[in-house]
């Protein structure tokens, strides 16, 4: 390697900016929550160029129990160039939210948000049937850690 190239190599870490719980369209209308957008398309359009005039190059996308409905996002995301974690929000039966992010280049199939039994993703904000340490794994090498 020249002196050139390795003088052109970063000096440190590379940070990013992220949103790591972005909504979908479907949320905001299954919510009721006021929008001026009145279709999806629209709505991904706004939600995309606010990330691009905040310098947000990585987002995460997490409702309750749901995935499918972000296809769409998820595809206008990644074509404007923006990093895309899928993924979905699980709530455990005492109430507490974990946000599931996958890799980003796990598919939207292979997420299976219907995986935990007992979710019921018609609910608007589904709590599981699992305890937190249900959710999380084995009690025997998690209950310290909390």
């Amino acid at each position: 390697m020249d002196l050139k190239k390795i003088e052109d190599l970063p000096n440190g870490a590379r940070f990013y900016r992220c949103a790591f719980q972005v909504n979908t369209y479907d949320y905001i209308v299954r919510h009721k929550h006021p929008t001026v957008y009145t279709d999806e398309a629209s709505y991904n359009a706004a939600l995309i160029q606010s990330c691009k005039d905040n310098g947000i190059e990585i987002i995460g996308l997490a409702d309750h129990y749901r995935i499918r409905s972000a296809a769409k996002l998820i595809g206008a995301a990644q074509a404007a160039g923006i990093i895309v974690f899928p993924g979905f929000e699980a709530v455990s039966k005492e109430g507490v939210h974990f946000l599931c992010l996958f890799d980003p280049s796990t598919t939207i199939d292979a997420v299976q948000v219907g995986e935990i039994k007992g979710s019921d993703p018609l609910n608007d904000s589904a709590v599981g049937p699992l305890s937190l340490c249900g959710l999380r794994g084995p009690c025997d090498e998690v209950i310290g850690s909390f």
